[in-house]
C-alpha cells in the first residue's frame, strides 16, 4: 500500500518537473535553479494527489480514475500557466490572489446594485 502511495507520488512529481523544465526552455529561461524553484509546492501537490488517491483505494476503478484525472489537471494547470506566463509575464497564482482580495469588495457591489435595481 505504501509502494502505491509513493509511485503516485513520484510519478506526479516527475511530471510536475517536466511541465517545468518545458516552461524554462519554452520562456528561454536557461537557469535550471528556476525549474526546482517550488520543489516544496511540487512536494505538496504530489502528496495531495498520492493522498487522494490512496484514500479511494479501496475501489481500483475509482482510484486509477482519481489518478488520471488529478494528474491531468495538474498537467494542464501547469501548461495554462506557461501560456500565461509567456503572455502576461504573470503567474496565475497572482491572479488568483488578486481575486480573493476583490472578492467582498465585488461581492458587496453586487448586493448594493441587487438592491438598487429591485427598490428594496
Amino acid at each position: 500500500m505504501l509502494e502505491k502511495y509513493f509511485i503516485v507520488f513520484i510519478v506526479n512529481y516527475i511530471l510536475l518537473v517536466i511541465t517545468k523544465l518545458i516552461f524554462s526552455f519554452y520562456l528561454g529561461f536557461n537557469d535550471i535553479y528556476a525549474v526546482f524553484w517550488g520543489y516544496k509546492f511540487d512536494f505538496a501537490v504530489s502528496g495531495f494527489v498520492a493522498l487522494v488517491v490512496m484514500l479511494f483505494s479501496f475501489s481500483k476503478l475509482l482510484s486509477k480514475s482519481l489518478f488520471v484525472g488529478l494528474t491531468t489537471l495538474f498537467f494542464f494547470i501547469q501548461i495554462a500557466d506557461i501560456l500565461y506566463y509567456s503572455e502576461a509575464q504573470r503567474h496565475i497564482g497572482y491572479e488568483i490572489a488578486d481575486f480573493f482580495v476583490d472578492l467582498i469588495p465585488l461581492m458587496q457591489t453586487d448586493v448594493a446594485t441587487l438592491i438598487h435595481t429591485q427598490n428594496i
